[in-house]
């Protein structure tokens, strides 16, 4: 997923720079840039611990997916923050680091990682108001002199406070949603488990008998 993800916002942010709609290029391209290396070093890393033999305990691989699913956000947030900010549509994308978290780590930690995205792109709202050339990485969508009321309605508190509260609901909802459904699976397998145990117990009986 981080290789697919490295591959089309390059592609992507290359795009916007042949269509001349972007001001900013080096930023965040430095940045996918050092993701991808990340990538690599990680990579590496993991296939030689598995090479050596060498058992890692499940608390080591847990803490492994929390750095690497908050080096992705902190990355997304970067990112986002050098081309277009909350009006980005990757800005979307906060929704995975959630999913993979509480795929992979208990649910207390997958709520640490959920935490930290809402964090993130409350932070991104707070660049956009903070940074003095808020929604200009899109040149063709921005009036120079501002007289068409656009900055005004993006920059407003209540929009602003909605589109904070639609993101929390939807990251928050996806945790629920597929930690109920892990549940549910986790708990059919546990049964299935079971019914073979008990099957195999009949089985041996019967041959004793």
């Amino acid at each position: 997923l981080r290789w697919f993800a490295v591959i089309t916002v390059a592609a992507s942010l290359c795009a916007g720079q042949c269509l001349d709609w972007m001001e900013k290029l080096i930023q965040p391209m430095v940045v996918v840039g050092c993701l991808g290396a990340l990538n690599v070093h990680w990579h590496l890393r993991t296939r030689a611990a598995i090479a050596s033999g060498s058992r890692r305990s499940p608390c080591h691989w847990r803490r492994q997916v929390i750095v690497q699913l908050h080096v992705d956000l902190l990355a997304l947030t970067a990112i986002l923050h050098w081309t277009g900010g909350i009006e980005n549509p990757f800005s979307s994308l906060y929704v995975f680091p959630v999913a993979i978290a509480t795929m992979l780590l208990p649910l207390r930690q997958a709520f640490l990682v959920f935490a930290s995205s809402f964090t993130l792109f409350v932070g991104l709202i707070a660049c956009e108001l903070i940074t003095e050339n808020r929604h200009r990485p899109f040149v063709p969508f921005n009036q120079p002199d501002g007289t068409d009321g656009y900055d005004a309605i993006v920059l407003h508190p209540v929009f602003l406070t909605g589109v904070a509260a639609a993101r929390f609901i939807t990251l928050l909802g996806t945790l629920i949603f597929l930690s109920m459904l892990l549940t549910r699976l986790r708990g059919t397998e546990a049964r299935r488990r079971r019914h073979e145990q008990i099957a195999l117990s009949r089985e041996r009986l019967a041959r004793v008998g």
